[in-house]
């Protein structure tokens, strides 16, 4: 499925965005009181992680300074990376899962992401609204929460002390943290200023350096996200400023209408199999396109392994064949009659849309803003359409079976070059399960230019890929 993607703000950091950087300038929390039970090992792990945790609150400016915040209003730059331009970014953050954050992009206007406390909503004016998944809420309600330092007992009821590690010469300190949901979180600390300087959660690593002191309360004013390369740097940061109730109100209709499309979306993916998707670690897939107009059968093989590496060749007749790939880092390009070159811009997101072994799975995260289009009548049964954008720019309009709540078509456009682009529409049809995930075996395109019939001939999962295959192929 060709889909434009961002890096969504939930991947960003947890808690940089999400958060505007309340843990990452206040850190995370400490736990006083030991929550009792288990072996003596694990009790002394406990208890010499929350040692630590203690001492990270006294360096972050004492207990007692925590508690008297009340709100918090933070300026901060953006760097997505070396190439794109500087971005700003203002959140306003006060205690009750409140927050209110406004992200100028140049594309497409302010982003703002409300929440009332109950419910988060990302509005753009030319995007659309998107609420937050519960899950992605419980985590920035609780990260935007000016006292949530004091609070981590609460939150992670499992919290222990691992062994030490080195890094750049530097002995840290490492603390393992488990929420209530069970997920886990790494936090690196330095012994020697009590602050925590990098932190884990998945595959997002955050790197914390430059603090400063900020009304009695020590601050990081640059944080790095890896492996995405996002950087942050706080320009201003202020406390207790007052705060207007009017910037954390919601408008009901808009709620209502951005949690009917959200369900729609649940539906859709609890219906291809969408647990067992992420399961998914790597894949082989063997496909043939047909252009029926000019005759033309094209073979293609895929493989894709997470993260995101993707390796494809097209063998066309009469022409050759055609490799395209990413490694991890460069996405590239290679044919006997153009020869090699990188992939950059929308063509590079359209590749890497290709490389997600999610696929449709993760639309629900690729795509955080909606807008509610309609129902019409489609050769599979009536279908109910949700026009879906990630921060990057529309994807399309996107019309979902109503009976079965699998994709049925697709309103787009596809990136033909570096400079040129087709809208285009694809039907879905032929819905087969592999290994519990659904997949349409049968891809109908159509644009101005050509109608293509794509058919799937087999598909492998979880085989054994070696990492070289996704190295680019340059001119020798």
């Amino acid at each position: 499925m060709f889909k434009l993607k961002f890096i969504s703000t939930r991947r960003l950091s947890h808690w940089i965005l999400p958060a505007i950087l309340i843990t990452a300038l206040l850190g995370g929390g400490c736990a006083m009181t030991p929550t009792g039970g288990g072996r003596a090992t694990n009790q002394a792990r406990q208890n010499e992680a929350d040692a630590i945790l203690e001492r990270w609150v006294e360096a972050l400016g004492g207990a007692e300074k925590l508690k008297s915040v009340k709100t918090m209003i933070t300026d901060v730059d953006v760097r997505f990376s070396p190439e794109t331009p500087t971005m700003k970014l203002l959140a306003k953050e006060t205690g009750g899962g409140r927050f209110r954050w406004e992200f100028i992009t140049p594309a497409f206007g302010p982003i703002i992401t409300i929440s009332d406390g109950k419910h988060a909503l990302r509005k753009n004016a030319l995007l659309g609204n998107g609420l937050m998944d519960t899950q992605e809420f419980k985590l920035n309600a609780r990260d935007s929460d000016p006292q949530y330092p004091l609070k981590i007992a609460n939150y992670f009821p499992t919290r222990r002390r691992l062994p030490d590690v080195e890094a750049d010469g530097t002995t840290l300190q490492v603390l393992e943290l488990v929420d209530r949901d069970g997920i886990t979180e790494t936090w690196f600390m330095d012994p020697v200023s009590g602050l925590r300087v990098k932190y884990q959660r998945g595959n997002i690593t955050s790197r914390y350096s430059d603090f400063r002191t900020v009304d009695g309360l020590t601050t990081a004013f640059m944080v790095e996200t890896l492996p995405a390369g996002i950087k942050f740097t706080i320009n201003k940061i202020t406390f207790d400023t007052p705060s207007d109730p009017a910037d954390f109100h919601l408008d009901k209709q808009e709620v209502k209408t951005a949690a009917l499309i959200s369900k729609i979306l649940d539906r859709h993916y609890e219906a291809i199999g969408g647990e067992a998707a992420e399961q998914i670690k790597t894949r082989r897939s063997i496909m043939t396109t047909d252009i029926p107009a000019q005759g033309v059968k094209i073979n293609v093989e895929m493989i894709q392994k997470r993260p995101m590496k993707l390796f494809m060749e097209q063998t066309i007749p009469g022409m050759g064949t055609f490799f395209q790939g990413y490694d991890g880092q460069t996405g590239w390009a290679s044919n006997e009659l153009q020869g090699y070159r990188e992939l950059k811009g929308q063509e590079l997101a359209q590749l890497l849309s290709s490389a997600d072994l999610g696929g449709d799975a993760g639309l629900r995260e690729a795509c955080p803003f909606r807008q509610y289009v309609g129902k019409k009548k489609l050769p599979g049964g009536p279908a109910v359409g949700i026009k879906l954008a990630g921060y990057s720019g529309p994807n399309g309009v996107y019309w979902f079976n109503q009976k079965n709540h699998r994709l049925a078509q697709v309103e787009s456009a596809i990136i033909t070059g570096p400079t040129s682009y087709l809208t285009m529409t694809m039907e879905m049809e032929d819905y087969r399960q592999v290994d519990d995930v659904w997949l349409p075996f049968l891809t109908r395109i159509e644009n101005p230019s050509m109608k293509l019939i794509m058919t799937l001939q087999s598909v492998e999962n979880n085989i054994e890929v070696d990492d070289t295959i996704f190295t680019p192929r340059t001119d020798d």
